[in-house]
């Protein structure tokens, strides 16, 4: 795993390992990797931090804010392609069978 730049590093009080503080840099990945549906451990590889800072980091306000609106827009784009091809015919003026699949994958997921 590559360091991070010293500049984003702090020392414990108590001593111990550094801590490593969350840049705007951090944020605008977290919420960009998440918007297109990364999963945690990647996003955590793309920020060279182990996956347990991440989950770690994730208890911060900001990190939390951030990741959750990443995956509010992908939500949002899914959500908006499924119902555009629910809505799609075949030639012959009838729902296609992939407009049947994701009406049912739509009301599934609604289901919860």
């Amino acid at each position: 795993m590559a360091t991070r730049k010293t500049q984003e590093i702090t020392t414990h009080k108590s001593g111990g390992r550094p801590a490593i503080e969350v840049s705007k840099t951090d944020l605008s990945i977290i919420e960009a990797m998440a918007k297109v549906g990364n999963r945690l451990d990647d996003i955590a590889t793309a920020l060279n931090i182990s996956p347990s800072t991440l989950d770690r980091w994730l208890k911060l306000p900001e990190v939390d804010e951030a990741y959750r609106k990443g995956r509010a827009a992908a939500k949002h784009a899914m959500a908006g392609r499924l119902w555009d091809i629910a809505f799609t015919d075949d030639e012959e003026g009838k729902p296609s069978k992939q407009a049947l699949t994701a009406t049912i994958f739509w009301l599934k997921a609604q289901a919860n």
